[in-house]
């Protein structure tokens, strides 16, 4: 006769509950780690970033690798290696990834510390970043595929290399034959953007392109979150149509969807509901008036009729969260050239 699992006493559980905390990546911006994300990207999560082109999407998946960079330690008992510092894993579908203006914002986070470490230091750092290029969905499943190889020790010598060449290049080469390497202790990936290679495969009738999607969103979630890893997908926004409303959409009077708690935001994230289910959180990126002056201009009518323009902040909003409970939050930034900062 099988025994139940003996009974655990919810003291015993809870004194453990904090180290199962999950680890979070901040992007060192106080309205955004703490007002909106509570505490920052959860690492073992998949989270989607979209927003409107100038919205700083790009800028800030940089200032969360920037910071990530400057303040990861990845421990690896089984290889016998401690204190080893996380690798960055970029893939690149828009060839736009820039490392001048990730050296700036890592100098930037450095402060006074950047002197100290010298170009040569920020160099070093900016070593661990591995950026793959692609051109299309499928490269974007091989250079994951990299990506788990080198985590896993079971890559080859071509592990993560600098760009994945698309379906029509297989073949151009033989693949060499596989050799056990040493671990990649990769600790972020970020893919800027998914839109890009995702789109042409969501049309309609495109069924293969979903269930297509959906097997990457699961290979992604067991890599992300078998290493702990911190995942963001960097994705565009579309203009809101009306439609039935869901989990992650509000309505309008209109009867259009509306993901934002702001009224005057329009959009919401493109590829579909079906990416809804491809990510655990989904963060929502998009521009309001600063003040009740700004918002009098943009809406009412003060800009057409030539009193000049008006001032915004960035708003940062969790619209989807499956697993921490954030859906609702939001909080306000600024930009300045690389920074991202409070809006005051």
């Amino acid at each position: 006769m099988t025994l139940p699992a003996p009974a655990a006493l919810g003291s015993s559980l809870l004194d453990g509950a904090d180290e199962q905390l999950p680890h979070r990546t901040r992007t060192g911006v106080r309205s955004i780690d703490e007002a909106a994300l509570a505490g920052g990207f959860t690492h073992g999560s998949i989270t989607t970033l979209s927003g409107a082109a100038g919205t700083g999407k790009s800028l800030m998946a940089l200032h969360v690798i920037a910071k990530y960079l400057l303040t990861s330690v990845i421990d690896d008992d089984e290889d016998g290696q401690h204190g080893s510092a996380g690798v960055v894993a970029v893939i690149d579908t828009t060839g736009s990834f820039s490392p001048l203006l990730l050296r700036d914002i890592v100098r930037e986070k450095l402060g006074r510390r950047a002197k100290e470490q010298g170009d040569e230091g920020i160099r070093q750092i900016l070593d661990r970043v591995r950026v793959m290029r692609v051109f299309d969905f499928r490269g974007v499943v091989e250079a994951l595929g990299e990506v788990a190889e080198g985590v896993e020790g079971r890559g080859t010598e071509g592990m993560m290399r600098g760009e994945v060449g698309d379906s029509e290049e297989e073949g151009e080469e033989e693949e060499k034959e596989g050799v056990k390497g040493s671990r990649v202790k990769v600790g972020m990936i970020v893919v800027d953007n998914i839109t890009n290679v995702v789109s042409p495969l969501m049309g309609k009738g495109q069924s293969q392109g979903h269930a297509l999607l959906q097997t990457f969103s699961r290979s992604l979630s067991l890599l992300t979150v078998h290493h702990s890893i911190c995942t963001i997908l960097i994705n565009a926004a579309v203009a809101n149509r009306p439609a039935a409303s869901d989990v992650t959409s509000r309505r309008r009077d209109d009867g259009a969807e509306h993901v934002s708690v702001f009224a005057s935001t329009h959009g919401k994230p493109a590829l579909g509901r079906s990416f809804l289910y491809c990510a655990d959180t989904h963060v929502f990126l998009s521009k309001v008036p600063k003040t009740r002056v700004d918002a009098e201009l943009a809406y009412g009518g003060g800009v057409s009729a030539g009193y000049g323009g008006y001032n915004e902040v960035g708003v940062c909003e969790v619209i989807a969260d499956r697993k921490g409970g954030r859906e609702g939050r939001w909080g306000c930034f600024a930009v300045d050239g690389s920074r991202i900062h409070d809006a005051v």
